[in-house]
C-alpha cells in the first residue's frame, strides 16, 4: 500500500530538519509538494517524478524526490497549514501570524535555502478578522477570481475571502462564513466542484459538510456531520466527490468516509478505518492524546497518488487504488467549479459592497447626530440662545418681500 521514493541526501536531510509538520499539498500539476515545518517557520517545496513500473499490472509506479528547497521568510510565524492558487503561487496560514501569499521559486531552483518575500499578505477585517488561522483552502472561481476559505482555530470561525488574482491577489470582500457550533476547526476542503465544503471539528471529534451556497450563515447548522473520529485534522474529497478521506491526528489510522446514494449525510462512523502506520511510529508521537496520528493529506490532481505528513513520518505516499479500489478519477466536469459559483461569488461581492456601503452611510449620520447633540449640550449653544431667539423674533417682524 505504502510507495517507496528515491532522494538524495539533500531531500532527506531537509526532511530531517523540518521538525513538526502539520500540512502538505500537491501542487495543480501534481509534480511538486509543499510541507509546512510549525516550528522551524520553514516550508519545504518538493519536486515530484513519477513513473510506471516495469510491469505496471504488477508493481506500483516508481517515486523520486529529486529536488527540494527550503524556503524562510520573516512573515513565517508557525505555518500550519498552505494551500496552492496555481503552480506557483503558495497560500499559507501562519498560528501566530496571518495569511501571506508567496510566488515560489520553480522546479529545479539551484538555490536552497531561499528567502520569501509575499505577493499579498491578507488584511484582516473589522468584520470578517483573521486570527489564528490554521487552515486554508482556495479553489478558482474563473475570470481570475479565487474563494479562500480560513479556519481560524481559536477564533472557532471559518473566513471566506473573494480575491482578485487580476490585482495582486487583494481582497475584494471578506466574511464570517461559519461559526455556529464550530470548537477549534483544524482543517477545511473544497469538493472538487466547489459544491461542498468540509470542516475538522476538532474539539467536536467530528467532520462538518456544508453546500457551499448563497445561504451559509455564521449561524448556518452543517448538513452532515461524520463522526467515529478521535482528533480529525487534514482532510480531503476524493476527485469524484464520491468520498472524504480525513487524517486523525489522534490515531494511526486514516478513515474514509463516503458519500452514498442520496448524497452526504449524517454518518456514526468511517465506511473504512486504514493503518497507515506502524504502532512504533505512531507511538514516538502520541505524546499526548491529541498527536501521534497523520496531520496533513492530499491527493494527487490525478487522484491516483494520496501523500500523507506527521511529525514522525513528514513524507509518505501510498497508492489510491491499494487504500480503497473505488477510488476513481475525476471526472472532467469537476475539475473546475460550475457557472454558478462564479454567479454566486459575484452576488455576495455586490451584496457586500452594498452593505458596506450602508454601514458607511449610518457611520456618517451617526457621527453628524453626535456632533450636532455636542453643539447643543455646549455652553456656548446655551449662552447664545436668547440672541438666537431674537433674531427668529426679528426675521417674523420682517415682510417676506423685503427679507
Amino acid at each position: 500500500m505504502e510507495i517507496d521514493f528515491s532522494a538524495p541526501p539533500l531531500v532527506r536531510d531537509a526532511l530531517s530538519r523540518i521538525g513538526r509538520t502539520e500540512d502538505i499539498g500537491f501542487s495543480p500539476s501534481g509534480d511538486r509538494i509543499a510541507i509546512a515545518g510549525l516550528l522551524e517557520n520553514r516550508i519545504l517545496l518538493l519536486d515530484l517524478d513519477r513513473q510506471a513500473g516495469e510491469f505496471p499490472e504488477k508493481l506500483p509506479e516508481q517515486l523520486a524526490v529529486s529536488h527540494c528547497v527550503e524556503a524562510h521568510s520573516h512573515h513565517l510565524a508557525h505555518p500550519h497549514g498552505l494551500c496552492w492558487i496555481d503552480d506557483r503561487m503558495l497560500v499559507v496560514a501562519n498560528r501566530a501570524g496571518g495569511i501571506v501569499l508567496f510566488e515560489v521559486p520553480p522546479r529545479g531552483h539551484p538555490v536552497s535555502p531561499v528567502g520569501l518575500e509575499p505577493t499579498a499578505v491578507l488584511a484582516s477585517a473589522a468584520h470578517a478578522p483573521i486570527h489564528t488561522p490554521g487552515s486554508v483552502s482556495a479553489i478558482g472561481l474563473g475570470g481570475g477570481l479565487v474563494e479562500l476559505l480560513v479556519c481560524n482555530n481559536y477564533a472557532n470561525t471559518l473566513s471566506r475571502h473573494l480575491l482578485d488574482g487580476r490585482a495582486g491577489y487583494s481582497a475584494l470582500s471578506s466574511e464570517i462564513l461559519l461559526m455556529e457550533g464550530l470548537r477549534l476547526p483544524d482543517g477545511v476542503a473544497h469538493s472538487a466542484s466547489g459544491r461542498w465544503i468540509a470542516v475538522s471539528n476538532h474539539e467536536a471529534q467530528a467532520v462538518l459538510l456544508y453546500r457551499n451556497d448563497r445561504h451559509l450563515c455564521p449561524s448556518r447548522a452543517p448538513d452532515a456531520t461524520l463522526h467515529g473520529i478521535r482528533y480529525p485534522h487534514g482532510l480531503k474529497f476524493t476527485p469524484d466527490e464520491a468520498s472524504l478521506l480525513v487524517a486523525d491526528a489522534g490515531a494511526p489510522l486514516l478513515h474514509v468516509f463516503d458519500s452514498g446514494d442520496d448524497g452526504w449525510c449524517d454518518r456514526q462512523r468511517p465506511a473504512r478505518s486504514i493503518p497507515i502506520m506502524d504502532d512504533a511510529t505512531y507511538d514516538r508521537g502520541n505524546y499526548n492524546h491529541v498527536e501521534g496520528g497523520p496531520k496533513g493529506i492530499d491527493i494527487s490532481p490525478d487522484g491516483g497518488l494520496i501523500v500523507l505528513t506527521c511529525t514522525e513520518r513528514p513524507l509518505a505516499f501510498f497508492r489510491a487504488g491499494a487504500i480503497d479500489d473505488r477510488f476513481a478519477p475525476a471526472p472532467a466536469a469537476l475539475k473546475w467549479p460550475a457557472e454558478e459559483l462564479h454567479r454566486d461569488a459575484l452576488l455576495r461581492f455586490a451584496v457586500a459592497a452594498q452593505d458596506r456601503a450602508r454601514a458607511q452611510e449610518e457611520r456618517i449620520r451617526q457621527e453628524a447626530r453626535r456632533d450636532f447633540d455636542a453643539i447643543v449640550r455646549s455652553r456656548s449653544w446655551r449662552f447664545t440662545e436668547p440672541l438666537r431667539r431674537i433674531a427668529r423674533s426679528a426675521r417674523g417682524l420682517i415682510p417676506s418681500g423685503d427679507r
